[in-house]
């Protein structure tokens, strides 16, 4: 550290907290809008940094084109390897959920950038939390097309992530997912 003095940083509060507005298109002729305001205070341990998992789902809006997922991909994949930021995007069937997982500040930046994108709506935060390693470590960015995925398997993740709400298990089912993509197709490039 140098030795300069100190400029003021934003509270751990005021930096998750942030107020976006999402627009999503329910019908050509109307719109909903959705306040995403409260992430809980993140516990800081010992002054060090931490790695943070977050997990949301979200809805696609008629804005998103599923032919424009590659491309998403492909930028996504870049800014987090700079960003040393790993996780996993599950689309399809008109849903998002994705985690995401590196420095705290990095993903709370990211997440509030997401927020924004008016590609999807209706954004439910489903986790926050200090992990000690990574889920989806080597993984800027795991793609799943959730409309290849099985009926059975399918089932499990809306169930998990959208009914029960359980986070945990969404994540050990996204990474059970990924171990069955790369056992069906040893080759396959997912990020």
């Amino acid at each position: 550290m140098s030795g300069g003095a100190k400029t003021a940083r934003p509270t751990r509060r005021q930096a998750a907290q942030h107020t976006a507005t999402l627009r999503c298109g329910v019908t050509s002729s109307s719109l909903c809008t959705i306040e995403q305001t409260d992430i809980p205070e993140i516990p800081k341990v010992l002054d060090m940094p931490h790695l943070l998992r977050l997990l949301y789902v979200s809805r696609a809006t008629d804005l998103f084109e599923p032919s424009s997922i590659n491309e998403l991909m492909e930028k996504s994949q870049a800014n987090n390897s700079l960003a040393d930021i790993s996780g996993i995007l599950c689309s399809g069937r008109g849903y998002f959920i994705q985690a995401m997982e590196g420095s705290e500040e990095r993903v709370l930046s990211l997440y509030a950038k997401v927020l924004k994108d008016e590609r999807h709506c209706e954004a439910s935060l489903l986790s926050i939390e200090l992990v000690a390693a990574r889920a989806f470590a080597g993984w800027s960015m795991a793609q799943v097309d959730g409309n290849a995925l099985s009926a059975e398997l399918h089932t499990r993740l809306v169930s998990r992530t959208l009914v029960v709400r359980d986070a945990s298990g969404s994540i050990k089912l996204l990474q059970e997912v990924l171990k069955s993509l790369r056992k069906a197709q040893p080759d396959i490039v997912l990020g």
